[in-house]
């Protein structure tokens, strides 16, 4: 398996060579240094060579992602090379704003990124009602700035997240040389990324616990049970919001207590398996009673899997009726880390457990030499939320009745 420290130490050569790893990832030098990601494959009985993308600028992470995209085109009988091709000739007649917008979701944001719902929530909020029909060559930097003081007035957040995005689909123009210059170049961000450090408590996580069991009871919330139950295994789980909400029950073995996200989910790219506790078991015998013949742990009302952002408007709504400091999805994961570390968990277990991007030498070690010590981290998680919250119910005095 390829790792950053190996990809950056290939050194050109009088000629152009390739690596390869097993998983049918390649990658090629060139005699001036150049490095890119290659994907070699059969369409039809005919040999098809596919650039993915240049290293650096596409990691090896993200490598790894766009290869998996490009092998479920494949599984859908398609042609990833020749889909290339078209899109290229489509680019070539992008003249406006909206035209590229269009392309950069289709081509780039769809293929290489999950959250790609959001790049067209903020395209078609913030971007295209001033620049739609404007060319693409005519925008300027001015024009940019104005965009992004206005949406930063409104939230200095939003702001830094419509530059991203905006510098994102510019500089795709430019890769594919529709550009020279990209109009977001130098502008800065409008806030400071602050590095967030939220976890709550044992008395916090009662509150929290406690609150969701009482949720259903409460129609003025609109927080169904399916929502309830999201909230405790993303707790129980330590795994990502999205990677759970659209999760589907073929990625159980529950028999052996196992959770497979597939590489084309997971964050970096490659496959995670989570080990389940018993009250992680507990919690998906209620998912299942709740949506008994869906694929799906948490099927939409409308098709396919929740929306992940489901969580994020239930937190707000939770506001209503927890009396704690504000807190967000992702705090949870962080939560749950910070704690497990707290009982003396080793800190690479808990990598392992978050499933986060390995480089170096532990990069290349077996990813299921760690099964046995996530399972007892995880199990011990468990035990620690279930005696926390018996000791809750152990410690609470009935009032005594008036007569």
């Amino acid at each position: 398996m390829f790792t950053d420290r190996m990809i950056h130490a290939l050194k050109p050569s009088p000629k152009r060579y390739e690596r390869s790893e097993r998983s049918g990832l390649r990658i090629r030098v060139t005699p001036k240094g150049v490095k890119s990601w290659v994907y070699v494959y059969r369409h039809h009985g005919r040999l098809r060579r596919l650039t993915l993308g240049t290293y650096p600028v596409q990691t090896l992470a993200q490598a790894r992602l766009a290869l998996s995209q490009t092998k479920v085109l494949r599984g859908q009988g398609k042609d990833p090379a020749a889909l290339k091709v078209n899109a290229s000739r489509e680019l070539r007649t992008a003249e406006t704003v909206k035209d590229l917008a269009n392309l950069y979701i289709e081509r780039h944001a769809k293929l290489r990124k999950r959250t790609w719902k959001e790049d067209v929530r903020v395209l078609e909020k913030d971007i295209l009602p001033t620049l739609a029909h404007i060319k693409i060559k005519d925008v300027c930097r001015a024009d940019m700035i104005q965009i992004i003081d206005r949406v930063a007035a409104r939230a200095p957040v939003a702001g830094n997240r419509t530059l991203e995005i905006a510098r994102r689909m510019f500089g795709f123009a430019i890769e594919r040389e529709l550009l020279d210059n990209n109009p977001c170049l130098k502008i800065p961000a409008p806030c400071k990324k602050k590095g967030r450090d939220r976890v709550l408590s044992d008395d916090e996580l009662k509150v929290f616990w406690n609150a969701l069991d009482a949720v259903p009871a409460d129609p003025t919330l609109m927080i169904g049970l399916p929502v309830v139950l999201g909230f405790k295994l993303l707790l129980v789980t330590a795994q990502r919001r999205g990677e759970l909400a659209q999760a589907a029950w073929d990625e159980f073995d529950l028999k052996n207590q196992w959770w497979t996200i597939p590489a084309g989910r997971s964050k970096n790219g490659l496959a995670h398996r989570v080990p389940l506790s018993p009250l992680a078991l507990k919690l998906l015998e209620n998912v299942r009673a709740a949506s008994p013949v869906s694929p799906w742990l948490f099927p939409s009302p409308k098709s396919g899997p929740m929306d992940p952002h489901a969580f994020t408007r239930a937190v707000s709504r939770l506001r209503k009726v927890l009396k704690i400091e504000a807190f967000t999805v992702h705090d949870l994961r962080r939560t749950a880390a910070s704690h497990m570390a707290s009982l003396g968990i080793q800190r690479l277990t808990l990598s392992k457990i978050l499933n986060h991007v390995e480089t170096g030498v532990t990069a290349t070690y077996d990813r299921h030499s760690y099964d046995a010590e996530k399972r007892r981290a995880l199990e011990r998680w468990a035990r620690h939320l279930e005696g926390q919250f018996e000791q809750q119910e152990s410690n609470v005095v009935p009032l005594p009745q008036r007569a």
